[in-house]
């Protein structure tokens, strides 16, 4: 997705790891805040602010390399349902985080299916009638739908600026805000099943289509390590790419911040100046490569990291 040129490469096993170990650190601090100290429990806090940022990018990657968009919008449906008794038993009524990327990845469906403005209309419209009753709902949909506009934006100027290269195929398997390859490599002269809505050609596409569909096909991804398919990337690229992080993060940010302010929050200013600070950097530092799967070890954490929390506090009454 966002390839940045730089001597550290964070892989997507990383980055997943990263979201869940700050996602633990925002329930701790929310669910056991009262036993902490006040700098424990703001640190905590604080981390915590890099989760969704990073889900957010991760499900933008899945959508863009699964094969089977319907199967991986039925995996997040499953899982959130799953996590919801839990999440309701130490947050109350209130949708789980898997629910607002589910709705996430209709937008971007909208969005290609139709236009970046359907998109943005269906991500407006969610964020304003949604946002009491979901994880994330107050930001959560504008910056998935930033997310996955900048990419294509990105995507098309590199498909001009590129070589012309044959088409490869890598090894598909989706995960949990899945960050993992292109299609699944088919028997020669067959065509392999393909839900995706970025590939099936049923599907209408609007008018920049063609570049899109150059982009997938002249931009090799980067699959087994540093040397395999690596599309060369020109200094102009590269700032575009970390344009392109930093640009949804800062917005992202400010949005956070003026809320905290004007609710007399510090909380959530360090939550943003923190968290997304370090989401951004890790974000920047990522350059397409998958890494370990595990896939079902990240679907099953989130219901089973909120069983556990909420046992502890079942035994500490």
């Amino acid at each position: 997705m966002f390839h940045v040129k730089h001597s550290v490469d964070i892989t997507g096993f990383q980055l997943k790891l990263a979201a869940i170990a700050a996602m633990t650190c925002n329930h701790v601090a929310n669910v056991f805040g009262e036993y902490l100290s006040d700098a424990l429990d703001l640190s905590l806090y604080a981390v915590g602010g890099m989760t969704f940022p990073i889900m957010a990018f991760l499900l933008v990657e899945g959508f863009d390399h699964t094969s089977n968009l319907r199967r991986y919008a039925l995996r997040l449906l499953v899982f959130a349902l799953i996590a919801q008794v839990p999440y309701s038993l130490l947050f109350g009524a209130q949708a789980n985080v898997l629910f607002t990327l589910l709705i996430g990845l209709g937008i971007l469906w909208l969005s290609h299916r139709f236009s970046t403005g359907a998109g943005l209309l269906a991500a407006v419209a969610c964020t304003l009638l949604l946002q009491a009753f979901v994880d994330w709902g107050t930001t959560g949909f504008i910056v998935i739908y930033l997310f996955g506009t900048l990419r294509e934006s990105r995507a098309e100027s590199t498909a001009h600026d590129l070589p012309p290269a044959p088409a490869q195929h890598g090894e598909d398997e989706e995960a949990f805000l899945e960050t993992e390859n292109p299609a699944k490599e088919s028997p020669e002269g067959a065509h392999p099943e393909t839900d995706n809505p970025r590939t099936e050609s049923s599907v209408p596409r609007p008018a920049t289509a063609p570049a899109r569909q150059s982009a997938k096909v002249e931009v090799p991804c980067e699959i087994d390590g540093p040397s395999r398919h690596r599309a060369k990337r020109s200094a102009s690229q590269h700032r575009a790419d970390i344009a392109c992080i930093v640009g949804t993060m800062v917005l992202l940010g400010c949005i956070t911040c003026l809320g905290g302010f004007l609710a007399g929050d510090m909380s959530a200013i360090g939550y943003a100046l923190v968290g997304y600070t370090i989401a951004a950097v890790l974000l920047c530092l990522y350059r397409g490569r998958r890494g370990h799967s595990m896939k079902w070890f990240f679907y099953a954490y989130y219901p089973l990291h909120l069983l556990a929390i909420w046992l502890i506090t079942v035994i500490m009454q």
